[in-house]
């Protein structure tokens, strides 16, 4: 399949095991000189993919003093585009985002462990611009706790918090907390089911 270690992802991890970060051909790495990533025991793919033959590159930046920080194996599908903004963190457990993901962190991200990202899931933590005569912050964090299941097509907004064990349905778009062990879909999304497991 090609993987190849990555020197300008590798020069800039601080804690751990810089050869556990690994990026396919075709990633485009875009990193500050005060950029810097902490690994756990687990391996980390940029552009990893399904088929030999998949043309679509990921997009990886960090910007100054951002930091990355990831504890177990994390895998990013190809087509991602993944930013990591001046002075934020994205922290994530373990799990995988798939084809397509769009994860833009302003403020702070933290995925927790056996977190599964379905395709084309967007994650963003900040409006990008304010609106004049609100109260709410343009940026508020997002946390997703442990063994979180988020359909295709997702979209994810700042200042929420999604309950372990839950289940997003595709297409949802998620701008309130998510209890614990429920399932959820639409637009806002809604509680549909409650005491869920999954595997």
């Amino acid at each position: 399949m090609g993987w190849i270690p990555t020197w300008k992802l590798q020069s800039k991890v601080v804690e751990g095991y810089s050869t556990n970060i690994i990026a396919i051909k075709g990633t485009c790495v875009n990193l500050a000189p005060t950029a810097s990533i902490v690994l756990g025991t687990g391996r980390v793919i940029l552009n990893d993919r399904w088929s030999e033959k998949d043309p679509f590159p990921t997009l990886f930046c960090m910007r100054e003093d951002s930091k990355l920080i990831i504890h177990g194996s994390f895998s990013f599908y190809s087509n991602a585009d993944i930013s990591v903004n001046e002075n934020a963190t994205l922290e994530i457990g373990s799990g995988f985002a798939n084809h397509g993901a769009r994860i833009h962190c302003f403020d702070r991200i933290s995925i927790g462990v056996g977190v599964y990202l379905g395709e084309e899931v967007f994650i963003r933590d900040s409006d990008g611009h304010e609106i004049v005569g609100t109260e709410k912050p343009m940026t508020l964090p997002i946390v997703i706790k442990d063994h979180v299941w988020i359909g295709a097509r997702v979209t994810i907004v700042k200042g929420v918090t999604i309950g372990e064990g839950a289940v997003v349905a595709a297409g949802a778009v998620v701008t309130k907390d998510i209890p614990p062990h429920t399932m959820v879909a639409g637009v806002p999304a809604k509680v549909v089911k409650e005491n869920v497991t999954w595997k």
